[in-house]
């Protein structure tokens, strides 16, 4: 199973690099810093950042697919879903708090 993970991982991984104009609109959208496709803030400095911009994941997610146009079976569409899970994005209003504090 973790042999057909890392398969998976490196076979998206070059998708995403042979179509780094789709992840480099998406990266952009969601206004996060990055090199070449990688983005370049921590988890934690990620989080704090869509934690700022969107109330739930599911904002977010309809915020870049309408701002981007993006059709479900597009590059651009895969990359936003798996970058979302492999950063272990879930944006709920009552994590917040708890994340980030009140201020």
């Amino acid at each position: 199973m973790a042999a057909t993970s890392v398969v998976a991982g490196l076979l998206l991984a070059h998708i995403f690099h042979a179509h780094l104009d789709e992840v480099v609109r998406v990266l952009d959208c969601l206004e996060l810093p990055h090199e070449n496709g990688y983005v370049s803030l921590s988890e934690y400095e990620l989080l704090r950042h869509l934690y700022e911009r969107y109330e739930s994941t599911d904002a977010l997610i309809a915020d870049v697919v309408a701002r981007l146009r993006l059709e479900p079976g597009t590059i651009g569409r895969l990359y936003l879903d798996y970058s979302l899970y492999i950063n272990r994005v879930i944006i709920r209003p009552e994590y917040r708090e708890l994340l980030f504090g009140s201020g």
